[in-house]
């Protein structure tokens, strides 16, 4: 295992895929830091290098974070993902994230060596 010590933040508010994502980058030798809402990544006073932002999670939902999280953390690395929600294709929302701010996308489901290129 190759041990860099980057964190990563993981916002998803789906327990199950924020524990798989986790579990992925700590195998990987990341540092996850796992959060449930955008709320949460918007209270970060930490350094953040990168990112993970699911685009749809109630309250302030992805896109609207991943506009504010930009504006505060200009430099971070933004990946968004999403499955979709329901007549929400997750391309569509994707494309979204894409236009404010996200560096890169990955729609659900992904591959672990997917989310590995992307992150890294």
């Amino acid at each position: 295992m190759n041990i860099n010590h980057e964190r990563v933040f993981i916002v998803e508010d789906d327990a199950m895929v924020r524990n798989v994502l986790s579990q992925v980058l700590l195998e990987n030798g990341y540092l996850p830091v796992a959060m449930a809402s955008a709320e949460d990544a918007l209270s970060i006073e930490t350094f953040v290098d990168r990112i993970i932002f699911d685009v749809f999670m109630p309250g302030m939902g992805g896109i609207e974070g991943i506009a504010r999280f930009r504006e505060q953390w200009p430099d971070a690395k933004v990946i968004a993902i999403s499955g979709g929600w329901g007549t929400m294709d997750k391309h569509k929302a994707l494309e979204a994230a894409k236009r404010v701010g996200a560096d890169c996308v990955l729609a659900k489901p992904f591959t672990n060596e997917e989310l590995l290129e992307a992150v890294a």
